[in-house]
Order: structure tokens, then C-alpha cells, then sequence
């Protein structure tokens, strides 16, 4: 997850993460991480998605509807906006 963190810091793009759950099999007495990386903003999510859209069909449809929704909101609400 460190070689992700730094390159979206190369790109701009600000992240974070966490530990999700750590697991201790007992047989073998090896130890397993769960760790999550996440952007800090929606602008963040925006430059992700441009640069690097997801594989998946599915995900991908649904970030671009929300950002079409988004950016079309975002539009109707500058149109409203008095002069």
C-alpha cells in the first residue's frame, strides 16, 4: 500500500489509511494486516478516477453517473445563481 500512497502523492493526490483488522493463525503463527487507503476529498477522488478509472465495469459506470449528476447539479446551480 505504500508504493499506492506514494504515487498519488507524485500525481497530487492526497490519501490516508488505516488498519482495518489484524489476524493471528494460530497453526502457522503467521500474522495478517488488513490495511485501507482512502483520498482525503472528492476533489482527490475526481483526479483518481480521471487518471485512473477503475477496471471494473460497474464501479466505473457509478463514478461516472456521480460525477455527471454532480457536475450537472453543479451547473443548474450556477445558472440559478442571480448576476
Amino acid at each position: 500500500m505504500l508504493d499506492e500512497k506514494k504515487l498519488c502523492k507524485k500525481l497530487g493526490i492526497k490519501t490516508g489509511h488505516h488498519l482495518c483488522y489484524v489476524r493471528y493463525y494460530v497453526r502457522s503463527g503467521r500474522v495478517s494486516a488488513h490495511w485501507e487507503a482512502h483520498t482525503s476529498s472528492q476533489k482527490d477522488v475526481e483526479k483518481w478516477w480521471k487518471i485512473a478509472p477503475p477496471n471494473d465495469e460497474r464501479k466505473r459506470a457509478r463514478l461516472d453517473e456521480y460525477f455527471s449528476v454532480r457536475d450537472k447539479s453543479n451547473r443548474e446551480s450556477q445558472d440559478e445563481t442571480p448576476v
